[in-house]
């Protein structure tokens, strides 16, 4: 008897050590899989092709080099954090690029941002008691045509907007003192880099925990079980209110509504519509097979547990703490089943409301750009949080980084490509980039967009890469437009005079004595020698020219 004891035991042991070596492969492929996907694109370029990124990075130049007399930025800006929170992506970069090259810290906080989008599905998984390792889908909307527009800042809010609603949901699951006030931390946190990350989003954040504190209120919690709700809410919820009170009115008080149902069926372009030709239509494929894949695994999934009859539904861990220091009794049984149940509805209620925004949010609104096209990808990302959960065991998960490899790295590897392509295109901006003097008074020109299968030129605001590593004035600037904790000095000795609306994308329209009187560099791209551009005034001359790009500047002693 003693003999089999023993017999059952090795066996036993044996087996946990081969399901946790397995699930130890399934963690290391699963870095594996994020760090191809999300780094190894950004590893291939100095510069990679996303239009308004080259901004991003001389915003957090400006930070990082305020104080620096040699970039000239402090008697051209000055910074007010609490006239807009839009601080999380230049604050990290900034200090990043205390350790890094300016270029590297950019990249490294877009891979950051990026990465918010895993992590932040994961936590709503969690809340809604399914696998984390699920919140990988989101790899699959990494490369969506606002990562190519560059709207990092708005992605990485978008990952923590879908983790408060994971957060809030763990806090009223209930627990111990510990586990809840680690829930508040966390939920507190999460509203926090919401507001720091992206304005705009937070207020859907704000929303979405208050209808999940709804529906606890629903299920029985009682008023004194949401003092650590409240106690989360707080901190961004005064920040907000000094933001609104103190906002530029301009950037967004005429809201105009339209119901325009025809836009559903722009949906797919406004998910995967980075590229267009041959490339976008292999970019359109691998977003359909990635769709192919979340439908065969919830189908998949919803079948398997139909037949072993699981509702999927894992129990809260127990209490470190004893009963009676607990702020709130935990939900368990089937109490926790129907408090996870109601919350998927609540899930599909804020996407129907974003579906809705969607359909009647404008293009524009005031300074805002693109805004109706954010809501597809808020919409994708939280009908994900719909699927069933994965089978708790690790071939199960092994499954699923398998199909993401096969999926999300096809994306990955298109994305890779042409990025290599542009740095290939690049070297002749690079070359003509060591010419520029230090700090200086750039205009530029761009006539010509050609050479990518970008859907969006990733050329138009190129030459802003010069001021994030040399300083200087730039004649267009995102900081005009108020939504960002930089502003013009309003008779700085560098601040550049206001040309007109636009003049980046026409530049048909530039007149030389009427707008580059100030400016003493000039930097244009054309395939033939632009020079009848500056034939109005004659101290302008061509100093140097590569490839496409030509380097104009004006005779010293002549600027004013």
């Amino acid at each position: 008897m003693a003999t089999e004891w023993l017999r059952i035991a090795t066996w036993r042991q044996r087996l946990a050590t081969r399901e946790g070596r397995l699930r130890a492969a399934t963690r290391a492929a699963a870095v594996a899989l994020c760090a191809y996907v999300l780094v190894y694109p950004f590893c291939l370029v100095r510069y990679p092709p996303i239009t308004d990124l080259p901004f991003h990075a001389a915003n957090t130049s400006i930070i990082r080099h305020y104080s620096d007399p040699a970039f000239h930025f402090r008697d051209q800006f000055y910074v007010d954090p609490l006239s807009a929170p839009y601080m999380l992506q230049y604050l990290v970069g900034a200090a990043l690029s205390f350790v890094l090259p300016l270029h590297v810290a950019v990249k490294a906080t877009c891979v950051l941002l990026l990465a918010c989008l895993p992590l932040g599905l994961a936590l709503l998984f969690r809340g809604l008691g399914k696998p984390p390792i699920m919140g990988l889908l989101a790899l699959g909307l990494a490369y969506s045509t606002l990562t190519h527009w560059g709207f990092m800042s708005h992605i990485g809010a978008l990952g923590f907007f879908v983790g408060s609603l994971g957060a809030a949901l763990l806090l009223f699951e209930g627990g111990s003192l510990r586990q809840n006030c680690r829930r508040a931390w966390l939920l507190g946190a999460m509203l926090l880099l919401t507001l720091f990350s992206h304005v705009y989003r937070y207020p859907f954040a704000l929303a979405g925990v208050l209808l999940v504190a709804g529906l606890a209120f629903r299920r029985g919690r009682r008023r004194g079980d949401f003092k650590l709700f409240g106690a989360a809410l707080l901190p961004s919820l005064l920040l907000f209110l000094v933001f609104w009170l103190r906002r530029d009115h301009v950037t967004g008080a005429e809201l105009r509504l339209e119901w325009a149902p025809s836009r559903l069926s722009e949906f797919p372009a406004h998910v995967f519509g980075g590229f267009v030709k041959s490339v976008g239509e292999r970019e359109r494929l691998n977003g359909w097979l990635w769709l192919a894949l979340c439908g065969a695994l919830g189908v998949g999934t919803y079948v398997w547990r139909r037949r072993r009859g699981s509702a999927g539904i894992s129990e809260p861990r127990p209490s470190d703490s004893p009963p009676d220091v607990a702020p709130m009794h935990p939900f368990v049984g089937e109490d926790l089943k129907r408090f996870r149940r109601e919350a998927h509805w609540l899930i599909v209620l804020v996407s129907l409301g974003l579906l809705g925004l969607y359909v009647s949010l404008p293009l524009t609104w005031g300074s805002w750009f693109f805004v109706y096209p954010r809501e597809a990808l808020s919409v994708a990302l939280l009908l994900l949080a719909l699927l069933p959960g994965l089978p708790a065991r690790p071939l199960a998960e092994l499954a699923l980084i398998a199909g993401l490899a096969l999926t999300c790295g096809r994306q990955a590897f298109l994305v890779a490509t042409q990025w290599l392509a542009f740095e290939r295109l690049n070297q002749d901006f690079y070359a003509i980039q060591t010419r520029l003097p230090p700090h200086p008074r750039l205009l530029y020109l761009i006539f010509d967009h050609a050479g990518t299968y970008r859907s969006t030129t990733p050329f138009i605001h190129l030459p802003a890469w010069i001021q994030a590593e040399r300083g200087g004035s730039l004649y267009f600037h995102f900081v005009r437009w108020g939504l960002y904790p930089i502003h013009y000095r309003p008779a700085g000795a560098d601040t550049p005079p206001t040309l007109p609306y636009l003049l980046e994308w026409h530049p048909e329209a530039f007149r030389t004595v009427e707008h580059g009187t100030w400016f003493d560099t000039f930097l244009v791209r054309h395939r033939v020698d632009p020079g009848i551009v500056f034939e109005a005034d004659p101290a302008i001359h061509l100093v140097a020219h590569e490839g496409e790009w030509w380097l104009y500047r004006r005779d010293d002693g002549s600027s004013p």
